[in-house]
């Protein structure tokens, strides 16, 4: 059970972690609520805490009930406290400005009827700072439509479950790509957790086998600035020189300055206090 004590870990963690797993499969809504909070506040991230605990307990839940030793009812029981849980964790956050002026626009793949991993996937995007909107499904020409009004979308992410179609997941990306061939695919879910080759295969443009991994892989799909550039403007953001720069990366202050033009470029700045506000305020850098 996905609620088994870990090695090595704190005890009160530990009781936070089996009072969350058995409050979500009793359906106590409450207690669910203040067992993740305090798993929260004890320092375990937020997507640790979805990927971690909830979607394992869901997964193990699942497979008992394809062997018979659990009900339907308790399947939707969990389910059913587990979409409050994330309702009542959302809650808690006031409303605040996103901290970046893209968006990620979320949708599931073809056939998928299990939404509860798009849900947890909003809620950690939006913790780290993305503009997210969560669509039904569309056809491509509609999503194409939908993105272009909206103007700021630098990412399309879809969830496939364990139980999806191949072949409408392919058609369904390839259909994306061809409508907007600027905005990269991210594919994530069970999925892909049972099958990391799949995104690959099914065209998208990066995969996601965790909850962490969609933040990750997410940023990088979306930053176009170089390992060195970021290097170069962390070095800018902490008040340094040039020569400074160079001296801490080992590299010549022409580099330097050849690595912040293509930075200005990429950001549309002129100078490196504009370069540095525009990749922080994109999420390119933290």
């Amino acid at each position: 059970m996905p609620h088994r004590k870990r090695r090595g870990e704190d005890p009160l963690e530990q009781a936070a972690r089996t009072a969350l797993c058995d409050a979500l499969l009793a359906g106590d809504e409450p207690q669910a609520e203040a067992a993740a909070i305090l798993l929260l506040r004890r320092g375990r991230p937020l997507p640790s805490l979805y990927s971690g605990i909830v979607q394992p307990l869901l997964e193990d839940l699942g497979e008992r009930w394809a062997r018979g030793e659990a009900t339907v009812a308790e399947e939707h029981r969990a389910s059913t406290t587990v979409r409050e849980l994330v309702v009542r964790l959302r809650a808690l956050a006031p409303p605040t400005a996103s901290s970046r002026d893209i968006r990620c626009v979320l949708l599931p793949a073809t056939g998928e009827t299990h939404l509860l991993g798009i849900a947890m996937l909003e809620h950690v995007l939006v913790d780290a700072g993305w503009r997210v909107d969560v669509l039904d499904p569309l056809p491509p020409d509609e999503l194409a439509a939908y993105v272009r009004a909206r103007g700021d979308v630098a990412l399309v992410g879809l969830s496939a479950s364990g139980r999806f179609d191949s072949r409408g997941l392919t058609r369904q990306i390839s259909h994306i790509r061809a409508a907007l061939p600027d905005v990269p695919v991210l594919l994530g879910g069970g999925a892909v957790s049972a099958d990391p080759g799949l995104p690959a295969r099914a065209g998208a443009d990066g995969g996601a086998r965790s909850l962490p991994d969609a933040v990750r892989v997410a940023d990088q799909l979306t930053n176009p600035l170089t390992p060195r550039e970021l290097d170069v403007l962390a070095g800018v953001s902490s008040g340094c020189s040039n020569n400074e720069i160079a001296a801490q990366m080992g590299i010549r202050a022409s580099t330097v300055k050849s690595h912040l033009e293509r930075v200005y470029t990429k950001t549309g700045s002129r100078d490196r206090a504009a370069a540095v506000a525009t990749a922080m305020r994109r999420g390119w850098m933290h």
